[in-house]
């Protein structure tokens, strides 16, 4: 009787021990999360970090040390490259559109259609993030979370 009273004592600590190693591992990913966007911007940081959105580049010319702006310009780097893809399915839109079949005609619009809309949801991403990044907030894409450049 004494044995079967010892292993569910020992079992309750383990899994007592197992529960406090697993909040303690979710308590430290919230801090650090909440660690990143306590940090406040200095207001430079902040004018040339939104900037990125407009021309992605010129915070990396002009002040390429700063954490904040160099989040930010991989954040406007990756809305780029879904510009480049919608641009890429306009041109194959209209390439398609110039051979007269209806299929092909259904798919040309199709493309062309679906860029305008990808183009609309990165210009909308935009200016959304260019209001996070004056506010001096790291906020991530949800598209690409852990992808960096």
């Amino acid at each position: 009787m004494e044995k079967k009273t010892s292993k569910k004592k020992n079992t309750k600590k383990s899994t007592s021990k197992n529960t406090e190693q697993a909040k303690e591992l979710v308590g430290s990913t919230i801090n650090v999360y909440e660690e990143k966007n306590s940090k406040q911007a200095l207001p430079q940081s902040r004018y040339y970090a939104w900037t990125a959105y407009i021309i992605f580049f010129l915070p990396f010319i002009i002040n390429p040390k700063d954490e904040f702006v160099d989040y930010h310009t991989n954040n406007a780097i990756k809305l780029l490259m879904l510009d480049i893809i919608s641009f890429i399915m306009i041109a194959l839109g209209l390439a398609i559109k110039s051979v007269s079949s209806l299929f092909l005609t259904i798919a040309s619009v199709t493309f062309i259609v679906g860029a305008i809309i990808l183009l609309c949801a990165t210009t909308v991403t935009k200016i959304y993030m260019i209001y996070q990044s004056v506010q001096g907030k790291y906020t991530e894409l949800p598209i690409f979370k852990n992808m960096k450049f």
